[in-house]
């Protein structure tokens, strides 16, 4: 399937109630790609890796394809300049996501590779994931597409959310664009990515402030703190995400998805939903999903408990998922579709802080604002998006030599 992503942002400085634990789960920075390497200037980085063409810039950050000169891999450089003054928060923020990623080592987390600071430059290395969007393969095979292939899906988005929160690190931004495959092979591995968002706390309850994530996907709690009406939520929210990733796989669309955000968030902030009158989806596919979109996060289902449920170790039906007429897949089409239009509008809607978001598959707008914002008016990132004929070549002609 055709698709090049690097998917990983860098927004504004958060607020966590009490004080950032700078590596919870007691996980030691000593892994080389946990280490941030000192280098006296950029050339020198430049000697170890040879510069690609840029694939994303944002406000203040660019990422590069780059090659190791030492092994002939792929991978994405995000390069933040330092020079500028007003950069301050931003090479905060960015600290911040190096070590959440330096601090999660597993199969389906994009992968940290190393971190170098020159006078004048900080600079992430990362997997490259060339699979693009997980949704967007799902929509576009034409095999049979099966509640079998959901659960295992979701099985590994939980096992790998489990793997976060052990290691104290709640994502916040869980979402189908967030959702990567490892390369364009039928048995590509799923990648979480894009941790700008990601926080650690220092205990299981720890709550966090800071109104952040995406429109489309908020949970009820952060609805309601971005109104004023609660000060605070905590990992639940990840729950959240995973729960609507899933509803989404199994039905093809976002059921809280309205015509303006204002709308959408009123829709979450009541958990206004329904499952399809004439789908073939199994009673017990509805009842996990039930208890992870679920209106309190006190009531919502834990990790723990929904790789425990049920529907994850029973057989299912092997027939094609479908929604009356239609398979899920020519839906999903619809919905990535109009992913792609709100992705474009948000574009048009530059906001004061931007996030990286790099890949070929659309986005839409993350928040990070560290406030609490109007209903309905919270700043919109600038995102971009690269699918150039040159890195899809750079990328062709090294599969082909391997």
């Amino acid at each position: 399937m055709p698709g090049h992503c690097c998917n990983f942002a860098v927004l504004g400085a958060a607020k966590v109630s009490g004080s950032e634990h700078p590596l919870a789960g007691g996980t030691a920075m000593t892994a080389e790609n946990r280490t941030l390497q000192q280098l006296n200037t950029d050339r020198e980085f430049w000697e170890i890796y040879e510069k690609g063409e840029t694939i994303g810039r944002g406000h203040f950050a660019k990422v590069k394809l780059v090659r190791k000169r030492a092994s002939g891999e792929f991978y994405a450089a995000k390069i933040l300049d330092k020079r500028l003054e007003e950069h301050q928060e931003d090479y905060d923020s960015m600290m911040r996501e190096f070590k959440v990623l330096g601090a999660l080592e597993h199969p389906n987390i994009v992968h940290l590779h190393e971190a170098f600071e020159t006078e004048t430059s900080l600079i992430l290395v990362c997997q490259l994931a060339t699979g693009g969007e997980l949704m967007h393969r799902i929509a576009e095979e034409n095999a049979v597409y099966t509640e079998r292939e959901v659960k295992r899906h979701v099985t590994t988005i939980l096992e790998a959310v489990g793997f976060m929160h052990e290691q104290g690190v709640v994502h916040r931004d869980l979402k189908p664009e967030n959702i990567l495959l490892s390369n364009k092979d039928a048995d590509a591995t799923i990648l979480i990515a894009d941790f700008g968002l990601g926080r650690f706390v220092n205990s299981a309850n720890q709550k966090m402030e800071t109104v952040c994530g995406t429109h489309h996907y908020l949970a009820p709690e952060l609805v309601k703190c971005d109104r004023g009406d609660i000060d605070s939520y905590g990992k639940a929210v990840d729950v959240w995400g995973i729960g609507l990733i899933a509803f989404i796989m199994l039905f093809g669309y976002n059921p809280f998805l309205r015509d303006s955000n204002m709308a959408t968030h009123e829709a979450i902030v009541t958990c206004k939903y329904n499952f399809p009158k004439d789908d073939n989806v199994c009673k017990a596919a509805k009842d996990l999903i039930k208890k992870m979109i679920c209106l309190s996060p006190e009531k919502r289902i834990s990790i723990e408990d929904a790789l425990k449920h049920p529907w994850l170790a029973e057989e299912s039906s092997d027939a094609n998922l479908a929604v009356g007429q239609n398979g899920v897949r020519n839906v999903m089409k619809e919905f990535n579709a109009r992913r792609a239009v709100l992705k474009l509008t948000g574009m048009r809607q530059r906001g004061r802080r931007g996030s990286e978001d790099y890949g070929a598959g659309p986005t839409m707008q993350s928040v990070d604002t560290g406030k609490k914002p109007s209903p309905g008016k919270a700043k919109l990132s600038r995102r971009r998006s690269s699918n150039t004929e040159g890195l899809a070549q750079a990328i062709q002609n090294a599969e082909i030599g391997q």
